[in-house]
C-alpha cells in the first residue's frame, strides 16, 4: 500500500513538472505551432475534393493495340514487364564506357591523344541478363490451356541520352576505361541503322556490356558477325585488338572481318548518301594496305574482300591517264591488279605506248608470265635489266589494240549490312581489258626471259658467295649496261686512250681498269668477263679466251686494241688459225736462235697485210696475237707439243700451206727462205727439200720465168689455189689452239629455284588458255552473257564449249561448279579461295 502511495507521488511531480514547462514557453512559438497545425487539417479535409474533380487520363489498352485480339495482361505480368524494363535499364546504364565524362550527352571520352597499351579489363559485374529491347506478350486463353495467339512486340523506352553511332577519324583516340582506343576508322554509340535494316554489326555499342576477360586468338563469332550479337567474352577481346593497334598477327579473322565491316559502311554506303568522305579515302586505303599484310595469308577470303574494297577505295578517284604517272609495286597475286588493268586500258584507249615501267609491273604481276630465279633473287637488277631490254625491243613501248572485253569493278560487301543490296558495281567509261589477250603477254614474256639468262651467272654468284656480289667478280657477271657510271666512265677514257693503236698490259692493270680495287686470282671466270665486259665497250683482248684460248694468270701480258665488232667467230674462220699457227711458228723460230727483233716483228706484220684471204676484223686480230707474242715469249717446245698430235700428211699439208704463203704477195724474199727453213726443223721435215718445194710451188703452166733478182711471182689462179689449201688445212687445224683448263675439282653451284609462279601456269589441270579463262571468271562474282562472249572472242575460245571445260575441271578437282546461272552467271568464289590458299 505505501509502494503505490509512492508511485503515485511520483507521477504527479512528473505532470506538474510538464505543466510549468509548457508555462514558460513564450507565446509567440504558441502561434506558430496553431497557425501549422490549422494548415495540416485543412489540407487532409480539402485533399480528397480536389482528386475526384481532376480528369482521368484515358489508357490505351493493350486489346485497344491489337484490335480486341488478345487480352489485357494481369497484374503479375505488367509488374515482371516492369521489372524487365528496369533490369535493362539498370544494365545499359552500369554498361557505360567512361563513367567520368563531362559531357552527359556523350558516354565516352574523344580526344587527340597517344594510345594506351591495353592490360586486362578490370573486374565488373555481370549484368543480369535480358534479351531484346521489345517485349512480347502471350496470354493463355480463359477457361483451357495455354495457346499461341497473336502478339504485338511493344518496343522499351529508349534512354534519354541515346547517341547515334558516329566515324571515328584516325587523328582521335578514344577513352576506354582509362586506356585509348588509338586510329579511329570505326563507329561507336548507341545506335546506327545498317542499310538492310536493323543494327549495324560493325557500331561498337557502348550499352553493351563487356567481360573482363578476352583472347582475340580464339574463334567466337559465327559465319556474320556482329558486334550487338557476340559475347561479352567476344567484345573484350574484339576491344583489346583494337586498343593493341589492330595488329596482333595471331588474330582470328572473324574479329579482323568486324572491323572491316565499319571501313565496308564507310566507303560504300555513306559516300553513297552524299557524305563527304574524300578525307577519309587516303587512311582507310593505307589501313587496307597494312591490314592485307598481316592477315592476307591467313584468309583468302579476307584478301578478296580487301582487295576489292582497297580497288574500289582507289579507283573512285584516279586519274583519266595512270599509264603517264609512276605505277605503284603490287604483289604478285591470283591475277593482275586492277589499277594496272585500268593503267593498260587507257593507255589502249587512248593509242599511246605502254611505258617500260608500267610493262615491267604487268609482268611481275602476271600470274601467266613465268619469271625464272634470278627475277626472284636479285630483283632490283632484273627491273633495271627488263626496262633496258623492253626499251630496245620496243622503242616508246608496246601499243596495245583495242579488244571487245570490258573493264568492270564488281564487289559483293562482306558485311551482313549490304545482304540485301546484292551486289555493287563500278565501270571504266569502256576501258578495254586488254590482259586478257595472248600477243602482249608473250611479248613479256620473251623479254622476262631474255633478262634471265643474261643474269644467270650473277644470281649463281649471289646464292653461291653474296659477300662477293659487289666486288669485281659481281660486276663481271652483270651485263654493262648495268654498271656503275664510274666505271663505264674509265673504260670509256680507256677506249679513247687505244685509238686506232694497240696496248700492252698485264691482266691485273686490265682488272683494274674496271675496278681500281681489284685483287686477287685471275680465274679463267673473270679473264672472260674481262673480255666480255671490254668487247661491249669496242676494246678487243688477245689472248682470245673467249673462243677457248687459256686464260691469263697474274702477271701475264695481254694485248688491248680497238675493236669495231665485225669480227666472226675466229675458232670457225677458214685460214684464221692456219695464220695464227704460222704467227706462232714464226715467233718460236725467231726466240729460237736468241732474237724477234723489230724487224722481224714488222715482218710478220707484213706478212699479215698480204694475207688477203682474210677479213679485216681477223687481220687486226692477228696484228694485236703479234704484239701478244712479243710480250709473251711463245716458246718453240710449246709449239711442238700442240704439234705432236699431227700425222705425216698434216704436217706436209701445212709445209706446202705455208710455202703457198710465202708466195701470196708474188715475191719471195731472202728472208722468207731463211724463216722456212727454222719452220721445216720445227715441223720434223728435211730442210733440203725447200729449195724445191719453193720453185714448185712457185711456177706454173701460165707462169713466166722471172727475171733476175726479181724473185718468183704468182699469177690470180695461184692465189684462188690457195683459198682452196687454206679451206683444207683449216680442217685439219680446227682443234689445235683451243686451250683446256687443268682439271680441277669445280666449287659447288648453287641450284635455281623452280621458275616462280604465284598460281602457276595451269589451273585445274587446264591448257594455258582455258587457265587464263578460268582466272578471268573468278575476277568478278557476276558476269552477263554478252560479257562473256566478248572476253571468249579476245581469247579465241568457244564460249560454251570454254564453259564446259572449266566446269568439267571444277567438278574434278573440287566437287562443284565454278560457274551456273544462264544470264546474269554467278561464279563461285570458293574455288578461288582454294585455288589462292
Amino acid at each position: 500500500m505505501a509502494r503505490r502511495k509512492s508511485e503515485a507521488g511520483v507521477q504527479g511531480a512528473l505532470i506538474l513538472g510538464f505543466i510549468i514547462l509548457l508555462a514558460m514557453v513564450p507565446r509567440p512559438i504558441w502561434i506558430v505551432v496553431a497557425v501549422l497545425g490549422g494548415g495540416w487539417l485543412l489540407y487532409i479535409l480539402l485533399a480528397p475534393l480536389f482528386r475526384g474533380s481532376a480528369p482521368k487520363k484515358p489508357e490505351l489498352t493493350l486489346a485497344q493495340l491489337t484490335g480486341g485480339s488478345i487480352r489485357e495482361p494481369t497484374q503479375a505480368q505488367r509488374l515482371r514487364a516492369q521489372e524487365i524494363a528496369q533490369r535493362a535499364k539498370d544494365a545499359r546504364t552500369k554498361a557505360n564506357l567512361s563513367p567520368q565524362v563531362p559531357d552527359p550527352a556523350a558516354p565516352w571520352n574523344i580526344e587527340p591523344a597517344p594510345p594506351v597499351p591495353m592490360p586486362d579489363f578490370p573486374s565488373r559485374p555481370a549484368a543480369p541478363a535480358s534479351s531484346d529491347d521489345l517485349y512480347e506478350a502471350r496470354l493463355a486463353s480463359r477457361g483451357g490451356p495455354a495457346t499461341p495467339v497473336p502478339s504485338r512486340a511493344i518496343p522499351r523506352p529508349k534512354p534519354a541520352q541515346a547517341v547515334p553511332g558516329r566515324w571515328i577519324v584516325p587523328t582521335q583516340v578514344i577513352k576506354f576505361r582509362d586506356f585509348g582506343i588509338p586510329g579511329g576508322l570505326f563507329y561507336i554509340g548507341h545506335e546506327l541503322e545498317s542499310p538492310s535494316g536493323g543494327v549495324d554489326p560493325c557500331l561498337i555499342n557502348i550499352r553493351l556490356n563487356v567481360a573482363k576477360f578476352g583472347d582475340y586468338t580464339q574463334r567466337q563469332m559465327d559465319y556474320w558477325p556482329s558486334y550487338s550479337r557476340i559475347s561479352a567474352d567476344a567484345r573484350c577481346a574484339y576491344l583489346k585488338w583494337l586498343i593493341q593497334g589492330r595488329k596482333a598477327p595471331d588474330c582470328d579473322i572473324g574479329f579482323v572481318f568486324l572491323f572491316f565491316y565499319g571501313l565496308e559502311r564507310r566507303v560504300l554506303f555513306d559516300g553513297a548518301r552524299g557524305i563527304d568522305i574524300s578525307a577519309d579515302l587516303p587512311a582507310i586505303a593505307t589501313e587496307l594496305r597494312r591490314l592485307l599484310g598481316l592477315y592476307a595469308e591467313k584468309s583468302g577470303s579476307f584478301r578478296s574482300y580487301a582487295t576489292g574494297l582497297l580497288d574500289w577505295v582507289e579507283l573512285s578517284s584516279l586519274s583519266d591517264r595512270l599509264y603517264d604517272g609512276p605505277i605503284p609495286t603490287f604483289e604478285r597475286s591470283y591475277e593482275v591488279p586492277l589499277h594496272l588493268r585500268v593503267a593498260l586500258g587507257q593507255a589502249s584507249r587512248d593509242r599511246v605506248p605502254v611505258p617500260a615501267e608500267l610493262a615491267l609491273r604487268w609482268a611481275r604481276a602476271c600470274p601467266v608470265v613465268r619469271l625464272r630465279t634470278p627475277a626472284t633473287r636479285c630483283p632490283d637488277v632484273f627491273d633495271r635489266l627488263f626496262m633496258q631490254v623492253y626499251g630496245r625491243q620496243h622503242g616508246a613501248g608496246m601499243v596495245l589494240p583495242k579488244n571487245r572485253t570490258k573493264l568492270k569493278l564488281v564487289y559483293r560487301p562482306a558485311s551482313s549490312a549490304f545482304r540485301n543490296l546484292g551486289i555493287l558495281t563500278q565501270d571504266f567509261g569502256g576501258i578495254p581489258d586488254v590482259t586478257v589477250l595472248q600477243g602482249p603477254i608473250q611479248a613479256l614474256q620473251e623479254i622476262a626471259n631474255t633478262s634471265c639468262e643474261a643474269l644467270a651467272a650473277y644470281s649463281r654468284l649471289v646464292g653461291r658467295d653474296a659477300a662477293n656480289v659487289d666486288g669485281i667478280e659481281g660486276l663481271l657477271c652483270l651485263p654493262t649496261s648495268l654498271w656503275p657510271t664510274s666505271v663505264c666512265r674509265r673504260i670509256e677514257r680507256l677506249v679513247e686512250s687505244l685509238g686506232e693503236g694497240m696496248q700492252t698490259l698485264r691482266i691485273d692493270d686490265a682488272l683494274r681498269q674496271i675496278d681500281p680495287n681489284a685483287i686477287g686470282k685471275v680465274s679463267k671466270e673473270t679473264a672472260n668477263g674481262v673480255a666480255r665486259a671490254l668487247r661491249e665497250f669496242g676494246i678487243g683482248m688477245e689472248p682470245n679466251v673467249l673462243e677457248g684460248a687459256k686464260a691469263p694468270k697474274p702477271g701475264d701480258a695481254v694485248v688491248l686494241f680497238k675493236f669495231d665488232g665485225s669480227e666472226s667467230s675466229t675458232v670457225s674462220h677458214d685460214g684464221y688459225q692456219v695464220a695464227m699457227l704460222t704467227l706462232q711458228l714464226a715467233s718460236a723460230v725467231a726466240r729460237a736462235d736468241g732474237e724477234f727483233d723489230a724487224e722481224e716483228i714488222a715482218h710478220l706484220e707484213q706478212e699479215i697485210e698480204h694475207w688477203t684471204h682474210l677479213t679485216p676484223a681477223h687481220q687486226t686480230r692477228l696484228r694485236a696475237h703479234v704484239q701478244w707474242l712479243v710480250a709473251s715469249r711463245v716458246t718453240l717446245a710449246s709449239l711442238k707439243k700442240k704439234l705432236e698430235p699431227l700425222d705425216t700428211e698434216a704436217r706436209e699439208t701445212l709445209v706446202d700451206f705455208m710455202v703457198a704463203l710465202v708466195h701470196a704477195d708474188g715475191v719471195i724474199e731472202p728472208k722468207e727462205i731463211a724463216f722456212l727453213e727454222k719452220v721445216y726443223k720445227a715441223l720434223g721435215i728435211d730442210p733440203t727439200r725447200l729449195s724445191s718445194d719453193v720453185h714448185a710451188g712457185g711456177t706454173s703452166p701460165s707462169t713466166p720465168a722471172s727475171a733476175p733478182g726479181e724473185g718468183l711471182r704468182l699469177d690470180a689462179g695461184r692465189i684462188a689455189a690457195l683459198q682452196r689449201d687454206t679451206e683444207k688445212v683449216s680442217a685439219l687445224l680446227a682443234n689445235i689452239f683451243v686451250e683446256e683448263e687443268p682439271v680441277s675439282v669445280p666449287r659447288p653451284e648453287v641450284e635455281d629455284d623452280p621458275p616462280e609462279g604465284a598460281a602457276g601456269e595451269e589451273v585445274m589441270g587446264l591448257d594455258r588458255v582455258h587457265s587464263e579463262f578460268v582466272r578471268l571468271l573468278l575476277s568478278r562474282p557476276q558476269w552477263t552473257r554478252s560479257e562473256l562472249e566478248d572476253a571468249a572472242a579476245d581469247m579465241d575460245l568457244m564460249l560454251d564449249g570454254a564453259l564446259e571445260v572449266v566446269n568439267e575441271a571444277a567438278f574434278d578437282a573440287h566437287d562443284e561448279a565454278l560457274i551456273e546461272g544462264e544470264d546474269p552467271m554467278e561464279v563461285n568464289l570458293n574455288i578461288k579461295e582454294t585455288l589462292e590458299a
